[in-house]
């Protein structure tokens, strides 16, 4: 009677069985017998193994052995003159542990395979290699392994150590919907072609700790929804082309001090948990940071923050050490949000999108005030007045406040256009003054100029500063009463904003 497994595999339907029978009376070949059911030694089953591998090589075809429960420890010595044609071992069972040193030379099937003990790959793959749903229950060591064409790690479990330590692969990488129970090392593995780690309803997990320090990714990389549990390094990482981490969860630190990224990088709806640190980070192109859930803090140090994104997450929750801020606007830092903006004024989104500027610009203003850094809250502060001022419209009364504001003393921040516009006004009054008359105090008279020259008689100036000032017994006072009240009320307002302004450049 065949192996009950025949139907299923096919490849042992010709085989003899062992004694062995379950619980419910199935009869097993060699192969398919559980571990210590074979009736032979460790040493003979794996003998029967590499015969029949040998069989395959020399008919030049692949060799089946899905499905076999191996008996114990395993090494498949492959060298440069066992190149092998391919090898399917899917949903084997690895008792032992399992060496694979060499090369494999066609496809190379693991799909559903369990691996009970420590599993090596010191092998280069040459033709595509699946771990689809494989289960490594003790370490796994795929470090210098070479994927030359397609690898598939979707849906695997790794449930101690997975080292894929200066690994490459030059194809696409699969890890879709994979677990990892413990440290996974991905340390100065290069990706060659596009990286998918995760996605909407297929998310990586990394439970231990996910290491990606001096990881090279030459395409896309892919994260989306994944979830980091323990400390994640992506330090010295260089991703040349999208790297996405949508929706990622960072529950513990992550780490992308000196990381290149030198294609888009999106972290929009992310995740951190605790500290993030981006320490000299590079962003050659559009970084996304938006819509972000922080619970602790991200550093941003020494980083190129030229175009990135912050549109509708907390910048309270943000430190910015030195870092590098597009090129300065009217003389002031400004956010690559703002500048995005107003390329283009007729977006729908404009109106809503100035008010989420505007409200950036207020949080760093509230961030810098906590730090006591009062030369940084101007800055933000001139900002913020900005939004609110080209966001405004011209039907609504604080339109034409904002731009008074800003034309007289740029918001309190701009001291030297306050003092000339202080100067200005006194000249526009005394000269005012001198057409329509001042009155004196003693004697009722009104003096008016008589010709042009007459303009920049000192009496004008000087009735002007002492009406202004409040002196008690002025030499003249205004004569038409609209002056009067003007005189009293824009010079000392606009020598208020005068020193304010003043007040706001040289505080510290």
């Amino acid at each position: 009677m065949p192996c009950c497994k025949a139907e299923e595999y096919k490849w042992c339907r010709d085989l003899s069985v062992v004694g062995y029978k379950d619980v419910e009376d199935n009869e097993y070949c060699i192969f398919h017998a559980p571990k210590g059911e074979k009736g032979i030694t460790l040493q003979d089953f794996n003998k029967l193994i590499f015969e029949r591998i040998d069989e395959a090589n020399k008919e030049s075809k692949s060799c089946n052995l899905s499905g076999t429960v191996f008996e114990g420890d395993i090494t498949f010595d492959l060298g440069k003159d066992n190149l092998l044609l391919g090898l399917n071992f899917s949903s084997s069972t690895f008792s032992g542990r399992a060496w694979f040193i060499g090369t494999l030379s066609d496809d190379t099937d693991f799909s559903r395979a369990m691996f009970d003990s420590e599993a090596f790959f010191l092998v280069t793959f040459l033709g595509n290699a699946s771990f689809f749903s494989a289960i490594f229950r003790k370490y796994a060591n795929f470090s210098e392994a070479k994927f030359n064409k397609n690898t598939v790690f979707a849906y695997a479990t790794f449930n101690e150590k997975a080292s894929f330590l200066k690994s490459i692969f030059n194809k696409e990488a699969d890890f879709l919907g994979a677990t990892f129970n413990q440290l996974a090392d991905f340390s100065k593995a290069k990706f060659f072609k596009k990286a998918n780690f995760s996605s909407d309803g297929h998310q990586a997990i990394f439970n231990g700790k996910a290491n990606f320090s001096k990881a090279e990714f030459c395409e896309e990389a892919e994260f989306p929804w994944a979830e980091f549990i323990e400390k994640t390094d992506f330090s010295d990482a260089k991703f040349f082309r999208r790297v996405n981490f949508f929706n990622v969860k960072f529950k513990e630190e992550a780490d992308f001090a000196w990381t290149i990224f030198g294609g888009e990088a999106h972290f929009r709806h992310a995740t951190f948990v605790k500290e993030a640190n981006f320490f000299k980070s590079e962003f050659v192109n559009d970084g996304e940071f938006t819509i972000l859930d922080i619970e602790k803090e991200i550093r941003f140090e020494g980083a190129n923050l030229e175009a990135i994104s912050f549109l509708d997450s907390d910048l309270r929750k943000f430190d910015f050490i030195n870092c590098k801020w597009p090129p300065k606007k009217d003389g002031r830092k400004v956010l690559y949000d703002e500048i995005e903006l107003f390329k283009n004024k007729k977006d729908k989104d404009f109106k809503t999108k100035i008010e989420k500027v505007e409200t950036l610009y207020r949080q760093l203003k509230q961030k810098c005030k906590e730090d006591h850094n009062e030369y940084e809250v101007s800055n933000w502060h001139y900002g913020e007045k900005e939004m609110q001022r080209k966001g405004s419209s011209w039907k609504n009364f604080s339109f034409y406040l904002l731009n008074l504001y800003w034309v007289s003393s740029g918001y309190g921040e701009r001291p030297l256009r306050a003092g000339i516009v202080l100067v200005l006004l006194i000249i526009a009054i005394s000269v005012i003054l001198g057409l329509t008359g001042i009155k004196s105090l003693y004697t009722d008279d009104v003096i008016k100029i008589r010709e042009l020259s007459e303009i920049w008689n000192l009496d004008y100036l000087k009735a002007t500063l002492q009406y202004t000032t409040f002196e008690p017994k002025p030499d003249f006072i205004p004569s038409n009463w609209f002056l009067k009240i003007a005189a009293k009320l824009l010079i000392p307002l606009q020598a208020a904003l005068f020193a304010l302004a003043v007040r706001n450049r040289f505080r510290r």
